[in-house]
């Protein structure tokens, strides 16, 4: 299942061009617009879904939690207590050094057990005069803080 937007149909038309090479394998194309294809998930009505996640903050768990019991993306009902009790064990970190292993540890058993499959990141460029000075950048969220912004002549 993927939405017939760029740049969801063509990933999903290159996915399924590669898995048509595995014998045996037929993966059959449902084309759904974002409300529809967001309530089949949230019904867990689908085999495999192309979809994405834009974090909304510049920490790992916005990607980590989404794989979380009961959370409201979690619309493949992944299932695993180490992974959860992982996550649970970083939020009550006395380090960030302790913090930022027990993240990894999670994404690993998550990717070791393939809850999701990571195809593609955006990104952007930007150019900025170099009179522009103090101009938040950020890679998360809202892309551009103006407060601080000064502009040398």
């Amino acid at each position: 299942m993927f939405e017939p937007s760029d740049p969801a149909k063509s990933a999903a038309e290159f996915i399924q061009s590669e898995l048509s090479k595995l014998e045996g394998l037929n993966i059959e194309m449902v084309s759904q617009e974002k409300n529809v294809r967001l309530k089949t998930q949230q019904n867990g009505d689908f085999d495999v879904v192309l979809t994405r996640w834009g974090p909304d903050y510049a920490d790992p768990t916005t990607y980590l939690n989404v794989l979380l019991p009961g959370g409201s993306f979690n619309f493949g009902k992944y299932p695993n207590e180490e992974y959860t009790e992982k996550l649970k064990e970083a939020a009550d970190a006395d380090t960030d050094e302790e913090r930022w292993q027990l993240l990894k540890d999670a994404e690993k058993i998550a990717m070791d057990d393939v809850a999701v499959g990571p195809v593609f990141q955006t990104g952007a460029s930007d150019l900025l005069n170099p009179k522009v000075k103090h101009l938040v950048d950020n890679p998360v969220g809202v892309p551009f803080v103006y407060k601080y912004v000064t502009i040398e002549e």
